[in-house]
């Protein structure tokens, strides 16, 4: 009995060196087929026995994943859908608790005095007089300029012509005066 159980024993061994020894063979041939990047990952290599060595792999967003289709009902993609949940779920949880850790972190805005608000009112109103002032010096300037060119020239200065309002406005002048002018003649008659 001894010696069965010590070639059992061997044979166990035997086995599980040969397993080592497969796994590092693959090991190997996986490192010269594929370039292995220098972060760390995820690295994804299907089995070649599984569903006889026709597993299909591919790369896929978390919005992909969360899009459903009438055929990912089927048990197979369930694992999937179930696992792109959650880590929606992880991230949401994470990124709200930073965005809420940072609120909490931040300092309070100041509140401000009425003294300091009125200070700036004043500051602010200083401010607009100040452009209003300039805006009126530099109008002034510009007159005084014009004035002097046309001063200095020696051509005449073109009339301006007058828009029909403004001829209206002079036909009713006149008409006003003749009227009145009439009225006087009558009433000295």
């Amino acid at each position: 009995e001894k010696e069965e159980e010590v070639e059992e024993d061997k044979e166990k061994k035997e086995e599980e060196e040969r397993k080592k020894q497969e796994e590092e063979r693959e090991r190997k041939t996986r490192e010269r087929r594929y370039t292995l990047p220098d972060n760390p990952s995820i690295i994804v290599h299907p089995s070649p026995t599984a569903k006889g060595g026709k597993f299909d792999c591919a790369v896929m967003s978390l919005s992909v994943l969360l899009d459903y289709r009438v055929e990912d009902n089927k048990e197979h993609s369930f694992e999937v859908s179930l696992f792109a949940e959650l880590m929606n779920e992880m991230l949401q949880r994470d990124f709200a608790f930073k965005i809420y850790r940072s609120l909490m972190v931040a300092p309070e805005p100041k509140k401000e005095d009425k003294k300091d608000k009125d200070k700036k009112e004043k500051k602010d109103k200083d401010k607009k007089e100040e452009k209003k002032e300039e805006k009126k010096k530099d109008e002034k300037e510009e007159k005084d300029e014009k004035k002097e060119e046309a001063d200095e020239s020696e051509e005449p200065k073109l009339k301006r012509r007058k828009t029909d309002e403004e001829d209206k406005e002079v036909k009713k002048d006149k008409d006003e005066d003749k009227k009145e002018g009439e009225d006087e003649d009558e009433e000295e008659d």
